[in-house]
């Protein structure tokens, strides 16, 4: 919601929080406080899957924003590739597994773990309107279907090597 407002203010901005939790009512009193004229914000909760898939097609990016707690720690975050595939591109932060399924600066971009609110916003208004990263997170999300996923398990069955490998992150 801090990112949305950041960059409120020189665009028209829609933030959709969608996904189970115990913090949504705390999400949606904090978005009933923010009351900008520019700045619409809508806290789902758990979508069906139609749902969640049109607000993926027509968003400008993803933010995945996960963070260590003692109690809760990311891993893969397959949020991250299921907008991919939509093109939608993401800003995740190096932290947990979610880094994994952004192409750095191809798919989206990863950001340090303690990067504050106006670095998240920065990254968000890079990636907004650019073709090339859309199309880069579709080609990039068709890698983990279950046809290419099936294809490199027959490479390695046949003695080959698979042409494909996770990104690297430091």
């Amino acid at each position: 919601i801090e990112v949305a407002c950041s960059l409120s203010a020189d665009r028209a901005v829609r933030l959709d929080v969608v996904g189970p939790g115990p913090d949504l009512d705390r999400l949606r009193a904090r978005a009933q406080q923010v009351g900008r004229p520019d700045l619409r914000i809508e806290v789902h909760g758990a979508v069906a899957a139609l749902v969640r898939d049109q607000l993926y097609a027509h968003a400008d990016a993803l933010l995945f924003l996960p963070r260590h707690d003692e109690h809760e720690f990311e891993g893969l975050g397959l949020v991250v590739l299921e907008a991919a595939a939509f093109g939608c591109p993401a800003v995740v932060l190096h932290c947990g597994g979610s880094r994994f399924g952004v192409a750095e600066g191809e798919t989206g971009l990863v950001l340090d773990e303690d990067a504050p609110v106006d670095a998240i916003a920065e990254a968000v208004g890079t990636l907004i309107g650019c073709a090339r990263t859309r199309a880069s997170a579709r080609a990039y999300a068709a890698r983990f279907s279950l046809a290419a996923w099936q294809q490199r398990v027959r490479a390695i069955s046949e003695g080959g090597r698979p042409d494909w490998q996770w990104p690297a992150h430091p």
